[in-house]
């Protein structure tokens, strides 16, 4: 079971975060074992590897791998899957915040949605681009009144195919959050907008998802 969590945190957040968790959740668990009498062979978090927290990920989407997965994604026998990629590269996004989105919390008017289920527990009102928009008036209406209704797994599974299709490598969902902060930045925005985006609590916090090109920058420079 604990398992099996580490691997759907490592799918929502980076292996530096998800080691933090488990290291806390062991905290738990022996606190449990000897001041609360739990009836445990031994710390199921233990028994499991931990991911490495190793350092940031620079991988980022060519132009043509993000047009190739787009159309990847259209493929899918899950209609779902290129709309929540399509919010996941515009937004930056998390997968959990997103797939948590309902339409009461969608303005489409004032082109926002607010993520109310994030990682620092505090909603967060996100901008959405033009794109973002016109793909979201596009989608239908679903029962329980939220704007993506699919589960983890099956986002998790029919992005992987998609991925496959694409030709892509090395590329996980979570990456498409460095790969959306990448080219926001590259737009020019300041780091706090980047932060009222992200949710990140600090700049430095948001700088492991920022890839800067040196060539680019020389570009800049004349």
């Amino acid at each position: 079971m604990v398992a099996a969590w580490r691997d759907a945190r490592l799918g929502e957040v980076s292996s530096g975060t998800a080691l933090r968790e488990l290291q806390l959740l062991g905290h738990v668990f022996s606190v449990a074992i000897r001041e609360w009498g739990a009836q445990l062979p031994s710390n199921p978090v233990s028994l499991i590897r931990k991911p490495r927290s190793g350092k940031a990920r620079d991988r980022v989407l060519t132009t043509s791998e993000r047009t190739a997965l787009i159309s990847a994604c259209s493929q899918c026998h899950n209609p779902w899957i290129k709309p929540v990629v399509i919010f996941a590269l515009e937004t930056a996004a998390r997968r959990g915040e997103i797939l948590a989105l309902t339409w009461q919390d969608v303005d489409l008017a004032r082109r926002t949605a607010t993520l109310q289920i994030t990682k620092a527990g505090q909603p967060r009102r996100i901008p959405l681009s033009a794109t973002c928009v016109t793909m979201l008036e596009a989608l239908p209406r679903s029962l329980d009144g939220r704007v993506f209704p699919v589960s983890m797994e099956t986002v998790k599974q029919a992005y992987e195919r998609a991925v496959a299709r694409a030709g892509i490598t090395n590329f996980t969902f979570h990456d498409l959050r460095h790969d959306a902060l990448t080219r926001l930045a590259k737009q020019g925005l300041s780091i706090l907008e980047l932060r009222a985006i992200s949710g990140h609590a600090t700049a430095n916090m948001l700088q492991r998802y920022v890839s800067i090109d040196a060539g680019e920058l020389a570009m800049k420079l004349g």
